[in-house]
């Protein structure tokens, strides 16, 4: 079980974060605690409880980041959502926050269930809840809680990695570093640290021992061979970025991986990639957890093979879908260089909707535009003078003025270096949505208040694959409950 405390806001962004993602039963809100009179209210918008956090949070205008947000996570599904809330809740009574209104919400769109609390570090006196040494107490709640003591974890993930068959020193760290440990090393020994402080020392001859009875195991390399390439049949080995959410605005990048990753990590094959950020991976390594060995990549696929190489950063799709000319031409000129087909045909209005809420997630939600567009799986192109987002996920490619105010195209406009033009143009548009903005008063209307807020039960995650804590660029004014 861990316990991470996540960045700290002003504006309480913890609230939109688990509130992004629109597909179903990817998570829920189990838990809202003494949030006064919203405490019984169904279906609340998240402006309405961030409106309330801020309210509630005013009392004390010294503290500038006012945020509690922290993370409690089990591995795989070894707790079920209940089991997690009841977690968070002796996790918050032990951490101060227990008579402060906070929220509970689970996470199950990864391989490890996790719930997130987001509360105010504010008491109801007014006074800040200390927070000096709040990693280590963090830490020390869970282990109270989930009665675990950190040596007895340290000296079983030692005795771990001694039980594996490895090659070389990288490959030993690497076993420890799996576990969450920090490692670094000298002639003599290797040190273990988690939660900033030293947990356990391991002595070098032993290490050098154990990669000395390294014995390739040819019968089993041939077996994994055959895994990876019957689920490479199946499942995409196009790489992509893992973030984990940090103190500062930005998400950190901290790996990669891929849907035949994911998929090989199922049936007990941990892949991990090689590589600095924002560049693709220039090698990987394979812990095979059955039968307690690591691989080198290459002794079962040269890296190029596995991840294909080239498909990096590529659109996920060769199919582009457009519904006028003008979008068809701008396919030609943007994608000239790449293989495709084009798709000429209506773009459902829902699509029109949906991709004009995650732009405006972008621009309002996330720390850069850039780390909203990725995260939703857009791409901002250019063309005459004109923007086109394409929805990589599903092949659409729209002119961005189509989903966008004047003001949002702005935003958009200026991050792509691209001046923004007159908009006397756009009034000529046909009104055949294929002006988002000529929608009918009464759709607009409606939609806009769905964007605004997103329903509490359904949440996003970093991890959750990939992104937590991200801060709001800006306030958004709140909607007035008119229940």
């Amino acid at each position: 079980m861990l316990a991470k405390i996540l960045n700290s806001s002003s504006s309480f962004n913890g609230v939109s974060y688990n509130t992004k993602k629109t597909e179903k039963d990817l998570g829920e809100l189990m838990k809202v605690e003494n949030f006064g009179y919203l405490q019984n209210v169904p279906n609340l918008m998240p402006e309405e409880y961030k409106n309330y956090l801020k309210a509630y949070s005013s009392i004390n205008s010294e503290v500038k980041e006012k945020q509690f947000h922290a993370m409690i996570s089990c591995t795989g599904r070894e707790y079920d959502k209940q089991e997690l809330t009841k977690i968070a809740d002796a996790y918050m009574k032990e951490m101060g926050y227990s008579q402060n209104p906070y929220m509970v919400i689970f996470h199950k769109d990864t391989d490890n269930n996790h719930v997130h609390l987001v509360s105010s570090r504010i008491q109801p006196n007014g006074l800040k809840i200390p927070d000096s040494l709040e990693y280590l107490k963090s830490a020390s709640a869970i282990q109270k809680i989930m009665r675990t003591d950190i040596k007895h974890d340290t000296a079983e993930t030692i005795k771990r990695a001694f039980a594996f068959n490895v090659s070389s020193l990288p490959q030993f760290k690497l076993l420890l570093e799996q576990r969450g440990f920090r490692t670094s090393s000298d002639e003599s020994k290797i040190i273990l640290r988690k939660y900033d402080s030293i947990q356990g020392e391991i002595p070098m001859h032993e290490v050098n021992k154990k990669i000395g009875q390294y014995n390739p195991d040819k019968k089993r390399i041939a077996q994994v061979r055959k895994i990876v390439a019957k689920y490479k049949k199946s499942n995409s080995s196009e790489i992509r970025p893992v973030y984990e959410p940090s103190r500062t605005k930005e998400l950190k990048q901290v790996g990669y991986t891929s849907d035949l990753a994911d998929k090989l990590k199922r049936v007990g094959l941990d892949i991990v990639f090689h590589g600095k950020n924002d560049l693709p991976p220039h090698g990987y390594t394979i812990i095979d957890n059955k039968e307690s060995v690591v691989f080198k990549g290459g002794e079962i696929m040269p890296l190029k093979e596995f991840i294909k190489q080239g498909e990096f950063q590529k659109i996920d799709t060769h199919v582009i879908k457009v519904d006028s000319y003008k979008e068809q031409e701008a396919v030609n000129n943007i994608f000239a260089d790449k293989d495709f087909e084009v798709s000429l045909s209506q773009i459902p209005k829902e699509k029109l909707h949906e991709i004009s809420a995650y732009l405006k997630s972008a621009i309002y939600e996330f720390g850069s535009i850039n780390e909203g567009l990725n995260f939703h799986k857009l791409e901002i192109h250019t063309h005459a003078g004109s923007l086109y987002v394409m929805d990589k996920d599903n092949g659409y490619l729209l002119d961005v003025k189509r989903v966008t105010s004047e003001k949002e195209f702005s935003i958009l406009a200026n991050n792509e270096g691209l001046l923004q033009q007159k908009e006397n143009d756009s009034k000529s548009i046909q009104k055949d949505y294929s002006n988002f903005s000529e929608l009918e008063p009464q759709e607009s209307s409606s939609l806009l208040e769905a964007i605004e807020g997103f329903d509490l039960n359904i949440s996003d995650d970093v991890d959750d694959s990939q992104i937590h804590g991200r801060n709001r660029r800006r306030e958004k004014k709140a909607r007035i409950n008119t229940r």
